[in-house]
């Protein structure tokens, strides 16, 4: 996100909509499975995916068990 839009980037905050107070959490791969860690989930599997185009950029999905 940082290298392609970081126009839209304000810390960890993923602005999608411009000119809106709409926004993102911007996660990596080892703080979404520490999160989930932390709330008593098992991390059973995190890939990267595509959300709707390519140039959209990839998005995490986490697959996770109580």
């Amino acid at each position: 996100m940082e290298a392609n839009y970081s126009q839209y980037l304000d810390g960890k905050k993923f602005f999608a909509y411009a000119d809106t107070d709409c926004y993102w959490e911007a996660f990596t791969t080892n703080e979404m499975i520490n999160l989930a860690q932390k709330t008593g989930f098992l991390v059973v599997e995190c890939k990267r995916g595509m959300v709707y185009k390519e140039e959209d950029g990839p998005i995490l999905h986490c697959i996770c068990r109580k």
